[in-house]
């Protein structure tokens, strides 16, 4: 007997579709009516429509219930079923639509990296992830900044500026996207080190004078808590204690010098130590170029890159004394009378310490030495009338005795001759003559 068959005559009934999770489904139908069959069924037929893309996808199934897996999370799905003969298959079922739940996301944000960078601060950008990746509506984003330890940072946007972060230091950062569901993968973690900065200030620990070198400070510091870099230099400003303001460092020194030849002292004259001290090495230094005996107020500053940090704590300290640098000024010598002269004088105007004395040169075989250093006078006596006299003076201080002064010449006042000396009486003839010699001087008579 010869059986006719064509494709069936209906849809299979009580069509389902289930969601198992967010990447899965199951399927399932009732088998048709023997006599809508038209046939031995040979299996079913299953059209799979993503509703986001319009993409449709065929299954073959053998018997219900079907799973399908592998699919799409946060994706609407239309699914319709048809049962399938030798022949081909029947019409489909009524079709049903489902939409998957959210998931975390498969992939993580896109175009990670940095914004903006100071010494201070870090903006991080981002994009989100591929919206195949996203698998439901991205909630946030949760950014992992690394240095010593982990600090997590949730944001809603796709930036995200970090605050209080430490200049010259290295850091690591990643970004993943979350979901209601979960967190997604994180991007390849990005390097990020911050530039330099001016350091912090520096802590001058001595400043002292060298005895014997009245020209030179010694100065000792700690280097600064805070580098913020690297140290390229220290800098040292120093500025006579009476002067305001405080000098700027402008005079660069070699990095081998163990000296600061700085010149002249003046209002706003500056003096700056620069040089790159291995780690480990003291911190000490010898400036010189100093005005002996006076007294200097300095400061210290550590430089890199970035510039120069602010003044430390300033510290004073005096030169050692060193001998006059001048001669005693505004000399005088007047003659009192015909025996005595009076000789006046001002300070020199560079003492270089403490006058301790004065002494007084006369025709550069007398000298006298004036105990009393605040005395600027002195009377000589005991000279004879209209004597020629060449008077210099010098000032000393512990170390030794300065320039003398130009000479400065004065003749005491006259005086009434002396006796007549060698009076003889000779006759030449019947009238007598006299023979006398010249006056003798006050001192012989």
């Amino acid at each position: 007997m010869f059986v006719y068959t064509t494709v069936p005559s209906s849809a299979p009934g009580n069509f389902s579709m289930a969601v198992v999770n967010s990447t899965s489904i199951l399927l399932s139908w009732s088998e048709l009516p023997l006599p809508e069959r038209n046939g031995v069924v040979q299996g079913y037929t299953i059209c799979l429509t993503n509703v986001r893309n319009g993409r449709d996808t065929d299954y073959s199934a053998v018997s219900g219930p079907y799973s399908i897996v592998n699919l799409h999370p946060d994706f609407t799905y239309r699914a319709e079923v048809a049962a399938v003969t030798v022949v081909g298959a029947g019409p489909f079922s009524s079709q049903i639509e489902v939409r998957l739940p959210e998931a975390a996301p498969s992939g993580p944000p896109t175009h990670f990296s940095v914004d903006e960078l100071s010494p201070r601060s870090i903006t991080l950008k981002w994009g989100y992830p591929l919206e195949e990746d996203r698998n439901g509506v991205i909630s946030g984003f949760r950014v992992r900044f690394i240095s010593n330890n982990f600090t997590d940072l949730e944001v809603e946007n796709a930036t995200i500026t970090i605050e209080e972060v430490k200049p010259f230091t290295l850091y690591y950062a990643e970004v993943a996207a979350f979901t209601m569901v979960g967190i997604g993968p994180y991007t390849v973690r990005i390097r990020v080190l911050t530039p330099e900065d001016v350091p912090s200030p520096v802590s001058t620990t001595m400043l002292e004078a060298i005895q014997g070198s009245p020209t030179q400070l010694t100065v000792q510091w700690r280097p600064p808590e805070e580098p913020n870099g690297e140290l390229l230099a220290y800098s040292v400003c120093c500025r006579e204690s009476t002067q305001q303001p405080l000098c700027d460092c402008d005079s660069a020194i070699s990095v081998s010098s163990t000296s600061c030849p700085c010149g002249d002292l003046e209002q706003d004259t500056s003096y700056h130590l620069q040089a790159m001290f291995p780690v480990g090495l003291p911190h000490v230094k010898v400036i010189g170029g100093f005005s002996p005996y006076t007294n200097y107020t300095c400061f210290m500053t550590a430089n890199t890159s970035a510039g120069e940090s602010s003044p430390g704590i300033p510290h004073s300290s005096t030169t050692d004394e060193s001998t006059p640098a001048d001669e005693p000024q505004d000399i005088m010598v007047n003659s009192l009378n015909s025996t005595a002269i009076l000789i006046q004088w001002s300070p020199p105007h560079i003492p270089n310490g403490i006058i301790l004395f004065y002494t007084i040169y006369i025709n550069d075989s007398i000298t006298f030495n004036i105990i009393a250093a605040y005395q600027n006078s002195f009377m000589f006596g005991w000279l004879s009338p209209y004597q020629l006299l060449n008077v210099r003076l010098s000032a000393s201080t512990k170390v030794g005795e300065g320039p003398l002064t130009e000479s400065q010449s004065v003749t005491t006042d006259e005086s009434v001759p002396g006796a007549v000396d060698n009076l003889e009486v000779l006759v030449l003839n019947d009238r007598p003559s006299t023979s006398l010699g010249p006056p003798l001087s006050p001192m012989e008579y």
